[in-house]
């Protein structure tokens, strides 16, 4: 087993392995051969195959595309542990094998990352100008959608077009399975959200 941000995941036997280059870096010289210099790591990566199972599988899978989506840093913990990781790959697969769940191949990499200190900024580069944090004060409008065929919540909130984002009005996948209870057919199943069904997907400052 493992843990994402504390979301438990099945790894295989063999399922995760930390691959770490090494850049060595060298300048010329008059004569012969350049010379090397210096040897300096590159931020190492982790890479996992495995499963994610269980009555909440739907939930978890949503809360991992999430981190992947809006580049958020995770803890991971497994056989090995860090902090300061970025979900850089998560491709998944759906066999029939697999009851209740999922099988997964990601790729964690290591480093630093700068956290923006402002919310709610619009993707238009002329609108951020000047951005200012929220006010508490402020008021807002919760903003609804309509449910189609194909939809899911991902790619309402998550995805990196995602049309009403999470930082921009708010929710997380998980917020809009809490708070829209009505619009699934299986409790607490996004997987069986419903056509037709009206979804509050977020607040619009006003």
């Amino acid at each position: 087993m493992a843990l994402i941000n504390g979301i438990y995941v099945f790894i295989d036997e063999d399922g995760e392995r930390v691959e770490q280059e090494y850049e060595l870096s060298s300048h010329p010289v008059e004569d012969g051969e350049a010379v090397a210099d210096h040897l300096r790591p590159q931020p190492f990566v982790i890479k996992l195959q495995g499963e994610v199972v269980g009555p909440d599988a739907a939930q978890k899978l949503a809360k991992l595309r999430q981190l992947a989506a809006t580049a958020t840093p995770v803890t991971y913990a497994g056989r090995n542990y860090d902090k300061n990781m970025l979900i850089t790959r998560f491709d998944t697969g759906h066999p029939g094998s697999v009851m209740a769940g999922l099988t997964f191949e990601m790729e964690l990499k290591h480093g630093r990352f700068a956290r923006n200190s402002y919310v709610g900024q619009s993707s238009d580069p002329r609108q951020n100008a000047g951005t200012q944090q929220i006010q508490e004060n402020s008021t807002e409008e919760k903003v609804y959608y309509t449910v189609k065929a194909g939809d899911t919540i991902w790619d309402l909130v998550a995805a990196p077009h995602a049309p009403y984002p999470t930082k921009t009005y708010g929710f997380t996948c998980s917020d809009v399975i809490a708070r829209n209870p009505q619009a699934f057919s299986i409790s607490g199943d996004p997987t069986s959200m419903q056509v037709g069904a009206r979804l509050w997907v977020g607040n619009r400052r006003k």
